[in-house]
């Protein structure tokens, strides 16, 4: 996926859309939130297009590939979508793009208790793939993560946590 940073807008353009439009208070709002957004976007781009880049493996699958790996047993297509945060059909989608894989990462199977249900699981290679990639991503997420220090780090994950 491209993620792109925007060029945001000048203190002085926020200030004069305030003033006609909103307050300080909304300056300050969005000049927050445009810079979240924005560094989520930059994090997007270093972090999961090099991931892409380097081993094929979007977001997405990524996400994916983890929520399973948390649940060794499989999930079902509902819970798997819920884990993932994405919709049924989007995770159905997802799932049929990963079946077809030269070297499938999952494997989906029929519950015997209901035939329409379809469990998901890693495969061997999706297990080994976590093995893999998993330090490599981690590494890649500190690094990102290196221009604040330890105290800094915590004092936004607080923050975040406020927000969410």
């Amino acid at each position: 996926m491209d993620y792109q940073t925007r060029l945001l807008p000048t203190r002085e353009a926020l200030e004069r859309v305030s003033g006609e439009f909103g307050n300080a208070e909304s300056l300050v709002c969005v000049e927050m939130i445009l810079l979240l957004l924005n560094t989520a976007n930059r994090f997007r781009a270093e972090v999961f297009g090099d991931l892409e880049r380097r081993h094929g493996l979007t977001e997405g699958k990524l996400i994916l590939l983890m929520a399973l790996s948390d649940n060794p047993k499989g999930l079902l297509t509902g819970e798997l979508a819920k884990r993932v945060g994405v919709s049924m059909a989007t995770v159905s989608v997802m799932v049929k793009r990963m079946l077809a894989a030269e070297q499938p990462l999952i494997v989906v199977t029929t519950p015997e208790e209901d035939a329409r249900a379809r469990l998901v699981k890693l495969s061997p290679a999706g297990k080994a793939a976590i093995r893999d990639i998993l330090p490599y991503h981690l590494a890649q997420i500190e690094a990102f993560s290196r221009k604040l220090d330890d105290s800094q780090r915590h004092t936004l994950i607080e923050l975040l946590k406020q927000l969410s």
